[in-house]
């Protein structure tokens, strides 16, 4: 089935304005009719593809998360046992957050900035991380319960550094970040 263009444009200006208004002012303060005065949209045809508002912002999300999703199972053909890998991984995920800026923003709320965190938590695990971190002898000396805290420390660290990052004006380059994650990762199990 062909993908009417009419419509993929109507929507791309939609989430525009709403991700234009979102720098402005809060979600909550946001109406339909300023979205579309800012889409050049009627509000007929707004109401054809979203129920308010908040449906827009919720499917913005939903389409980042699944543009993230989709990223983040592309890199793990990527070697993550090996350094180089994992650096190669994490920078990879910084040039997705450069690209992708004004959308990222939207998920460093604090609402969804813990769903987001718990999110990265579970494909840490899912990729085993923590194995990848420290040596099996020093896995085997820790409590079994370290490992579910290092996955959340990972994530919440993760996020906050991204987050910081962002809003400094992303300076570092995506290399430069991810050897910095890699280093604070690996060296936050001691030996």
């Amino acid at each position: 089935m062909a993908v009417d263009r009419r419509i993929v444009k109507t929507k791309e200006a939609l989430k525009a304005a709403l991700v234009s208004l979102l720098q402005e002012k809060e979600l909550n303060k946001i109406t339909v009719k300023e979205l579309c005065e800012r889409a050049d949209i009627n509000r007929g045809t707004f109401y054809t593809h979203y129920k308010d508002h908040i449906d827009l912002y919720n499917s913005i999300l939903e389409e980042m998360y699944q543009n993230l999703e989709n990223y983040i199972r592309s890199l793990f053909k990527i070697d993550l046992s090996s350094r180089d890998g994992s650096v190669d991984f994490v920078s990879r995920l910084f040039k997705f957050c450069r690209a992708n800026d004004q959308y990222v923003s939207l998920y460093l709320v604090p609402h969804r900035k813990a769903l987001l965190c718990q999110k990265i938590a579970m494909y840490a695990k899912k990729y085993n991380v923590y194995g990848y971190a420290r040596s099996k002898t020093t896995i085997d000396r820790l409590p079994d319960f370290v490992e579910d805290y290092f996955y959340q420390y990972l994530a919440f660290g993760v996020i906050g550094i991204i987050q910081h990052w962002m809003e400094t004006g992303m300076v570092e380059s995506d290399e430069e970040m991810a050897k910095t994650i890699w280093f604070m990762v690996s060296n936050s199990i001691p030996d």
